[in-house]
């Protein structure tokens, strides 16, 4: 069973937040409501960590973007999450989506992770035909996570 976290992309501030890492304010925790709260610690001398709550980050969940990890990691063991920008092995592009895709010229559908073809060998996107890519455990060892597209946005151009 693949483990389930996601990183966040904080539109307004443009910065990358990872809900799993603890800073002096807390950490974050993505609730099933849909929002984000700031989980804060007080050590009540128990030594558990019972101590603490949790305060709602913004009302305006907009100004964040959820990216799940797919489970799996790149060639030199970075974890792959949706919305990276992978290389493969002869130079080639892709972002790494969820959702609905296709792949074989439109004749199979799947959902789940899947790579969108931004430049295949040397073609640059959109003359390289429609197909996208399934993304799985044997094919990860080929790429390489080089950056996303909202830290990276001019890699997808």
């Amino acid at each position: 069973m693949r483990e389930i976290k996601f990183r966040i992309w904080d539109k307004q501030n443009k910065q990358m937040m990872n809900p799993r890492e603890p800073d002096d304010e807390g950490e974050l925790v993505i609730c099933l409501n849909g929002k984000i709260y700031k989980h804060w610690f007080i050590d009540a001398g128990y030594g558990d960590g019972a101590g603490g709550g949790l305060a709602e980050v913004n009302e305006d969940i907009k100004q964040y973007i959820l990216m799940q990890y797919t489970g799996l990691k790149d060639q030199k063991g970075k974890e792959i999450y949706e919305g990276d920008i992978v290389k493969g092995f002869l130079d080639e592009r892709f972002i790494v989506r969820y959702g609905e895709g296709t792949f074989d010229s439109g004749c199979y559908r799947y959902t789940g992770f899947y790579l969108e073809i931004i430049k295949y060998m040397m073609y640059p996107k959109g003359e390289q035909g429609e197909d996208n890519y399934n993304i799985n455990e044997k094919d990860v060892k080929c790429l390489e996570v080089i950056g996303n597209i909202y830290e990276n946005p001019e890699m997808i151009k």
